[in-house]
């Protein structure tokens, strides 16, 4: 009888153990997919924390200028992405087009092609 009662027991541990195997499993398996979500997360941020920069810079340098015509635009812009070093780590580029009204359109792009950041300048010649 005393046998039986352990044996009962020892099956019932094992399966309780089974179950907080797979349940830690699945836990773990959470925890990396949030952890990989979050990774993602920052580094679009700091991708987008640079762009937003090169644009800022670009802000500044001509709000000290008169009168910019879009090819000055787009030499302040070339300058301030490369001088940034974004473009060598993340893939980013920078793309600056002239309106058909001649003003600028300033924009950078992520590795994947997709707009970041756009930003339209009124060009003063």
């Amino acid at each position: 009888m005393k046998i039986k009662k352990t044996a009962e027991k020892r099956g019932f541990i094992l399966v309780e153990c089974v179950m907080a195997l797979a349940l830690l499993m699945i836990l773990t398996g959470g925890l990396i997919a949030a952890f990989k979500v979050m990774d993602k997360m920052d580094r679009d941020f700091l991708q987008e924390q640079q762009g937003l920069l090169v644009v800022d810079n670009t802000l500044e340098r001509l709000e000290h200028c008169k009168k910019y015509s879009y090819e000055q635009v787009k030499k302040i812009f070339d300058d301030e992405f490369k001088t940034s070093g974004i473009n060598s780590r993340s893939g980013m580029s920078a793309v600056a087009q002239k309106l058909p009204d001649g003003d600028a359109k300033l924009s950078i792009l992520n590795g994947n092609r997709k707009t970041l950041i756009e930003v339209k300048i009124k060009c003063r010649p």
